[in-house]
Parts: C-alpha cells; structure tokens; sequence
C-alpha cells in the first residue's frame, strides 16, 4: 500500500465533494523510445514483476501486484502508479487565510463561488494546521502575507498556490483505491462515464449532459446524448496533444476509489 498526492481541477474537486465522482483516468506516458509505430503493440497485463519500472523514476523498479502494459515486440513491460489499497490524497489550487476572528485557514479554489471570482466568504473552510507549509509560496515577489483588498472577514489571503504545488497538509479528501484498469481509452463505458463525475440533469425525454468543449452550457440539442459522449468533450478539454486525444485512443489506467473527507495524516492518526 502506498500515499501519495492526485492533482483534479476545481471542476473535477466539486463532483468528489458532490459525490458524483468514483473513478480517474490518466493517459499512460510510453517512454519515447518504445512509443514508435514500429514497437509493436501493447497490451494490458493484470500485474508487474521483477523487472518492472515506473513511468515516473524512468529506471527499472520491481512493482509487484500492479497493473502493468507490455510490449510484444520488446517485452517491456511498464507498471502502473496505482493499485488497490493505495490511498490517495487530493491535491487542489488552495491558499492560507485569516478571519477577522483569528482563525486560520485553509481555502480552496473549487468552493468558491464559482460566479465569482473574487467571492470570499465561503463558510466551513477547513482549520490550517499546516498553514506554514503555504507560506513559504512565491516568497521573494510577496510578502508572507498577501493582506485582502477585498470588504470581507478576512484580515488576510495568502496568494493561490497551484495545485501542483500543494503540500500533503492541505488536503480536504482523499481517496482509498478500490480497482486499477489498465485499457484504451474508447473502452470508457457508460457507466464508467457517469462515475467519472460528469454534469447532467434530468430533462423532457431523458438526460442533458455538460458539452465540457464549449464552455458551462449543457447539450440540449439532443436530450439522449450518452454520458460518455460528454466524457470525451472533458477528456480532450484536458488533453490536446496528438495522440493524447479522445480520437486517438490512448491507453490510460483507470483508477476506480471510494472518498473520504478529511486529511489523510488526520486519518492515520486517528486509525
């Protein structure tokens, strides 16, 4: 079992909060020297073994019972980031804050109005134990603190810090892995579309679904649009290279979860 951080949008950290978000899915990045035409084929395989290396350390590592690709042409064999029984916790573009009370938080760009960027006072933020651990953000072109201009109950706001480089402490959710895929990415069924958190509301005739490819309007030209359809429209808003895309079919491992509220390092300490 392994903990490690997950990045999701703002879009994305709204459905695992709304409960509408069960599984992820995530391009697999061949290695450049075995991504050629000319390589062969690839296909999925249940799990690793000796020889096994991860995408990410770009050297050879044993990874038992992980979900792998192969290589037929040169036997490579590629083990995926994930199995079950990981826990994962959720990385999002978050920044420290200061009520007129005194109270420290932590504040999150996806439950902020969404109308409104500039919207504040959002009720029920989390308390920054770690609030340090944002302070350090951007320092040398800001002070530690980044004081509100805003006519709120905050005394500060810190500057956003992206979710890339948000740090363990300010995670809200994570996630407990419960089944990893290893598949192209057409083989997304319908089920597995909706559990990918997708929008959609029940209207005359059947069920619209957000169009994610032309801004926050949802598809009522056809009230029978699949849930998959509305997939693939988020999936290449996020992915535009070739060969990345929805049209390409890339092969990605599917990550399925269950979610849980609270920061990880509580949850260990308390289990």
């Amino acid at each position: 079992m392994a903990e490690k951080g997950i990045i999701f949008s703002a879009a994305m950290v709204v459905a695992l909060l709304a409960g509408r978000k069960t599984q992820t899915r995530r391009l697999i990045k061949l290695p450049k020297e075995f991504s050629r035409p000319d390589m062969g084929g690839w296909e999925a395989t249940a799990t690793g073994g000796e020889g096994v290396f991860t995408i990410a350390k770009g050297k050879r590592l044993p990874v038992p019972e992980r979900a792998a690709i192969w290589n037929q042409t040169t036997g490579t064999t590629i083990g995926m980031p994930y199995a079950v029984g990981d826990k994962l916790y959720v990385r999002e573009t978050c920044r420290a804050i200061e009520r007129k009370s005194g109270q420290d938080q932590f504040q999150y760009r996806a439950t902020i109005d969404r109308e409104d960027e500039d919207a504040e006072n959002v009720p029920n933020e989390p308390d920054a134990g770690g609030w340090g651990d944002l302070s350090i953000y951007g320092r040398g072109k800001r002070d530690r603190k980044n004081f509100a201009t805003c006519d709120d109950d905050l005394t500060f706001a810190g500057p956003w810090v992206p979710a890339i480089h948000a740090p363990r402490s300010t995670s809200r959710l994570w996630l407990a892995v419960t089944d990893v895929r290893v598949q192209r990415l057409q083989e997304c069924s319908e089920a597995d579309a909706k559990a990918e958190g997708i929008e959609g509301f029940a209207c005359i005739g059947g069920q619209a679904w957000r169009d994610y490819s032309g801004g926050p309007g949802f598809n009522m030209t056809d009230p029978r649009t699949p849930a998959r359809r509305s997939y693939s429209t988020l999936w290449d808003s996020l992915h535009t290279a070739e060969g990345a895309r929805w049209q390409d079919n890339p092969w990605i491992v599917a990550v399925s979860f269950d979610v849980h509220r609270g920061n990880i390092d509580a949850e260990t300490a308390n289990g």
